[in-house]
């Protein structure tokens, strides 16, 4: 009774102090007037995601309750198109708690979204809360004269552990970040259930749990559980020798009951309930598995060194006791002053060996950057697994305070100093590390809180309630004063980096309120004009500016050139990068480069522009024109619509194909024209086509190499690889093995004579920028005519220090079509060193291409049918006809996935990745039914594993009840 009460009393304590201290933090955005919705990748991923997972799930439910037809799992309103499990897991698709946007309309999904970040951090304190509950009552069972610690202590431990760093601060970025504090410890009490008393249901849900929520942290929870697990056998093996009767439940595999063949068996068994849970979460986790293979980011290389910068070791431990804004490599502690209090106690007491060597071991996985990089799935360096930290400390704090009534005074004396050497190490770097003065005050008032810790715990050592009450205390004014100092209007303000306050209506409206609502207006005004067929109504956006959000076209169900998830189509991002796209990151890119060719095959309708903006009609691409026929009720200037004049269709036929192998010998301006003229297909396609009239066509080219010369030289030194000057470069076509020393501002101008009815670029390959530890060299280019500004465009070559990075080193910068172009202007923004294997100007003939690509247009497909579903406008069936005098191959402007199935005539035919991210098929002469089926990759073998494996679990959990009862 008195257990039972105990563990009451502490829920509803720590009840009451979460929800005074989320109240406390929440009204620094009220006062504010902010949401909880943060303005980069909260709004541009994070609230999408959740609020297209809504409509997604109302189709669902949906088509279960009603005739309307299920919904499948493809959006074309996913960038170019997308599945729809696999690129959204991450941001909770799998997420037990999102499933409520099933039962609420999407336009309140702000208010779910807040209602989550509030959640999750009192979830994870209660996770905490039954694992310390857990040990205790296996330690009392096991360990002789063990005292459960005071209730106060552990709700000092949850509480710090609920609003630790990752939590109020990259908790309240990427709100699906918490997810891990709330599952993993779930998983430890699992681990301890199974290992005591060889009961694994628990252990087996906990990692279905963990797997189905997020993938990504499911993972660094694997290495954890892995070290965790190993860690606690080997000392209940022990165990297990010293008193057998203690652990008989568990039944050896093995003759002999050693503790080395006892923990053998246990382990194997480990390993098959393991085995289960991860099988029962393949409905998520096979899908992300096989889009993981075709992974942007895949490939990708990143700095490699034996340590960090020297300011990631100050921050680290500057980091440790306050609030920090963007703390290098998602190094996010932010302890409670009780938490760190625990810690140096935990250094002075006697035993805890084992407590002791996972705090040396966590710290060298802190200190080098390789264990960054194996977390990070062996890409680039981040920390983001220090949720474990915090659960470390608020475990840590729980253990030792009771052996703290032992201390001698030599362990009170070093105790002492130990905590002078960490105030001033402390205080020196809070001072050293920035210039932050609400950040210094938090460090100074965290370090005052220690002290009073440690002083008060050594002077009433012998009072134990005392000491659990204060350390209590210090916690929640710890925690209290961090998110003072961090949120504060006067202080560090960190509300206002998240985006307005919104009720749902205005939510509704900001959702919708970006271009797409005017893509809508043009698609309305076409459809009332018998303008516009059924196909891809994709749109894309001019010079890379304001006039595209990310991700906005997704409550719509328009494709747009447009994407931002961590999880992206490497067909797509290959494509751009062949053609040297004028893009920054794999995973998150805008636009087609304003290039007539590429977004004619993209199948796009409409280009957005800024309308305040008279200047970018110097960007408009080459047959593109304003929807002047739009109302002025319809069409505020805000933004304005142009719409190709020459539109294809989503399928296009060719006669003739080129090998990808081909393709890839040839030079960026060569290779965008030959798409005009030619599919390119794998290399091993070719025997398929050998029985067809269909050939390798010759590509005919009309571009024109400009010759120039370097007029200007500003600050730079531009040298050959000899390291001869070239400087004075005169009337030359190109130029190779380029090095340019700059400084920073410094600039190069390349004049020549431009050509007029012409797309104008900037051909440059093989660009390298290097200046020490620099992870961004802006680089920006202006095209003039005669002296006057016609475009500019910036590149951010990243280096191989920045995260986020896609290595790509070619690039073929257009300046528009307007007019002739007669110098570009190269400046370097950052001191450094840039390489280019080589530098070119180069005009493209838009007539040329024009010509190319209208050939196309006789044998098209025509009676597009998207199928789609009707609140999120998901889709798994593409449908239309096509007819052609002879045997050829269609292009379809959909992104390649072995996800799609193509019948023609009702009969399955091979389908094939063409032109680097679409898709192609041989289509024979005469009119035929086209459809294409979509199933999401490893969907169909994943839920069957789900099925099988819950079912197993099920027999795990109820066989032994069954069992028992019968004995009885």
């Amino acid at each position: 009774m008195k257990k039972k009460s105990s563990a009451i009393y502490t829920f509803i304590i720590y009840t009451v102090l979460y929800a005074f201290i989320i109240a406390f933090l929440m009204h620094f955005f009220e006062d504010q007037c902010k949401s909880l919705v943060y303005n980069g990748d909260g709004w541009r991923q994070h609230i999408r995601a959740m609020e297209y997972i809504s409509r997604w799930l109302h189709d669902i439910v949906s088509g279960l309750f009603t005739s309307a037809d299920m919904p499948g799992t493809y959006a074309f309103s996913i960038g170019y198109g997308s599945d729809i499990i696999s690129i959204l897991a991450y941001y909770g698709i799998g997420d037990p708690l999102v499933l409520i946007a099933a039962f609420i309309p999407s336009s309140q999904i702000i208010n779910l979204y807040s209602a989550l970040i509030i959640l999750r951090p009192y979830l994870a304190g209660l996770s905490f809360l039954l694992y310390c509950h857990t040990r205790f009552y296996y330690n009392q069972k096991n360990v002789s004269g063990y005292v459960v610690p005071a209730f106060p202590v552990v709700i000092a431990s949850a509480i710090s552990y609920s609003f630790s760093g990752m939590v109020i601060y990259l908790g309240m970025l990427h709100p699906f970040f918490v997810i891990p504090l709330v599952v993993f410890p779930l998983v430890l009490t699992g681990i301890e259930r199974y290992l005591y008393s060889n009961k694994p249901s628990f252990l087996i849900f906990a990692i279905f749990l963990a797997g189905i929520s997020n993938y990504y942290f499911f993972y660094t929870e694997a290495i954890l559980a892995c070290a965790y697990f190993i860690c606690r056998l080997t000392y209940i093996a022990q165990k297990h020798k010293e008193s057998p009767k203690s652990f008989s439940s568990h039944q050896s595999l093995f003759t002999k009951e050693t503790p080395l063949f006892w923990g053998a068996s246990v382990f194997i068994k480990a390993v098959l309930y393991v085995i289960t849970g991860i099988g029962m979460s393949m409905i998520i986790l096979l899908p992300v598995a096989i889009q993981f293979m075709q992974n942007s980011r895949n490939g990708i290389t990143y700095a490699k060194s034996l340590f960090y910068s020297s300011d990631y070791y100050k921050m680290l431990l500057a980091d440790l006791v306050g609030f920090y804004n963007n703390p290098m490599n998602d190094t996010e502690l932010g302890l409670s002053a009780a938490l760190v209090a625990g810690i140096i106690f935990m250094i002075t007491v006697k035993g805890h060996k084992r407590l002791k060597l996972t705090w040396l071991l966590t710290l060298i996985l802190l200190i080098f950057p390789v264990f960054g990089k194996i977390f990070n799935g062996f890409s680039y360096s981040n920390n983001r697994w220090s949720y474990a930290i915090a659960l470390l400390a608020a475990w840590t704090l729980v253990s030792v305070i009771d052996d703290i009534q032992q201390s001698t005074k030599i362990q009170m004396l070093i105790t002492i100093i130990i905590t002078a050497i960490f105030v001033f190490i402390e205080y020196k770097l809070g001072n050293l590390i920035t210039d932050d003065v609400p950040f210094k005050r938090n460090v100074v008032f965290s370090l005052i809180l220690v002290c009073i810790s440690v002083v008060f715990i050594l002077l009433l050592k012998s009072k134990r309630m005392i000491v659990s009450f204060t350390i209590a205390i210090v916690a929640v004014v710890s925690v209290v004063m961090n998110i003072n100092y961090g949120y504060s209007g006067t202080e560090a303000s960190f509300p206002q980096e998240f985006v307005d306050k919104m009720n749902s209506e205005e939510y509704a409206l900001a959702s919708t309120g970006s271009e797409v609502s005017y893509v809508d207006n043009a698609v309305i005004s076409d459809i009332a004009a018998n303008a516009l067929d059924n196909s891809i109504k994709r749109y894309s956006g001019i010079g890379k500016t304001l006039s595209l959000n990310y991700n906005a076209s997704m409550p719509y169900g328009y494709s747009s050139t447009q994407f931002a998830f961590s999880l992206a189509n490497g067909y797509v991002s290959s494509y751009l990068n062949k053609l040297g796209i004028f893009e920054d990151q794999s995973f998150a890119y805008f636009g087609l480069d304003d290039r007539f060719i590429p977004l004619a095959l993209a199948n796009v309708r409409y280009d957005c522009a800024n309308g305040y903006d008279n200047g970018q009609y110097m960007y408009v691409p080459y047959g593109f024109a304003e929807m002047t026929e739009l109302s002025a009720d319809a069409y505020p200037p805000v933004i304005k619509i142009f719409k190709n004049v020459l539109p294809l269709s989503a399928g296009i036929t060719y006669s003739g194909y080129i090998t990808e192998s081909e393709f890839d010998e040839m030079n960026l301006a060569q290779r965008q024209e030959a798409l005009t003229q030619a599919i390119v297909i794998p290399d091993a396609m070719i025997d398929k086509l050998s029985n067809t009239s269909i050939t390798n066509t010759a590509i005919v080219y009309s571009y024109h190499d400009i010759p120039y010369s370097i007029t200007q030289l500003n600050g730079a030194k531009i040298t050959d690889s000899t390291g001869n000057d070239i400087s004075s470069a005169v009337n030359v076509s190109e130029l190779n093995d380029v090095r340019i020393k700059a400084q920073s501002g410094s600039s190069i101008t390349l004049t020549f004579d431009g050509l007029t009815g012409c797309e104008t670029y900037l051909s440059i390959n093989g660009f390298y920028g290097s200046h020490g530890t620099d992870a961004v060299m802006p680089v920006l280019f202006e095209s003039y005519n005669n002296g006057n500004a016609v475009t500019t465009k910036k590149l951010y070559y990243y280096t191989e220090y920045f995260p986020f990075r896609s290595d790509w080193h070619d690039y073929l910068v257009n300046f528009g079509f307007t007019s002739s172009i007669t110098s570009v202007k190269i400046t370097f923004e950052n001191e450094g060193i840039y390489s280019f294997d080589q530098i070119k100007i180069v005009c493209q003939p838009a007539d040329s291409a024009v010509a190319n690509l209208s050939s196309h247009l006789q044998y098209q497909m025509s009676d597009i049918d998207l199928h789609l579903s009707n609140e999120s406008h998901a889709t798994n069936t593409f449908s239309g006809s096509i007819t052609s005098d002879s045997d050829k191959l269609m292009l379809l402007s959909i992104p390649y996935s072995t996800g799609w199935t193509l019948y023609i005539d009702d009969i399955e035919t091979d389908l094939y990745q063409a032109d680097i991210m679409y898709m192609a098929a041989l289509i024979p002469s005469k009119k035929h039914s086209v459809v294409l089926k979509y199933e999401t990759p490893g969907l169909k073998t994943g839920i069957i594993l789900s099925m099988f494996f819950s079912i197993l679990w099920l027999l795990i959990t109820f066989t032994p009840m069954f069992l028992k009862n019968r004995e009885n």
